[in-house]
């Protein structure tokens, strides 16, 4: 994450795991804009060392955790979007350069957008305007 800082990116909340829980990753979401959403580990305090939304965080966390829990929860969504991506097309890329590896992924998602496309037209009852709307044409 702290590559990707001032590389234009509008962060407003940050979903992650226990695993990543640290005062200087709260630190720099909150330094970039967004709200860090992960959960705290069973021995954390709510002493913030300087940390002021570590302070909030923590709050929210042990006294409001619907609130909390309704934001975690988005976390699942994409984890349930990598599990069939990697179902579907494999989970290594094969290219041998960055630039290829890139358009890999690229194409990965395009596909896997696509094949999702495909199963929400089938759906029963979704009629997708997209598909019906008249050609534009350009003057």
């Amino acid at each position: 994450m702290s590559k990707t800082k001032g590389l234009g990116f509008d962060v407003q909340e940050a979903l992650a795991d226990k695993a990543y829980h640290s005062r200087d990753k709260v630190a720099l979401i909150d330094e970039m804009g967004g709200v860090p959403y992960i959960p705290f580990k069973g021995n954390s305090t709510g002493r913030p060392k300087g940390n002021h939304i570590w302070r909030r965080m923590y709050a929210m966390f042990m006294f409001n955790k619907e609130e909390f829990e309704t934001h975690y929860h988005l976390r699942s969504n994409i984890e349930t979007t990598f599990s069939a991506w990697k179902l579907k097309f494999d989970d290594s890329i094969k290219s041998k350069n960055s630039i290829a590896q890139k358009n890999e992924l690229i194409c990965k998602a395009t596909a896997h957008n696509i094949t999702v496309l495909i199963n929400v037209i089938f759906e029963p009852g979704i009629k997708p305007d997209f598909i019906f709307s008249p050609p534009v044409t350009v003057s």
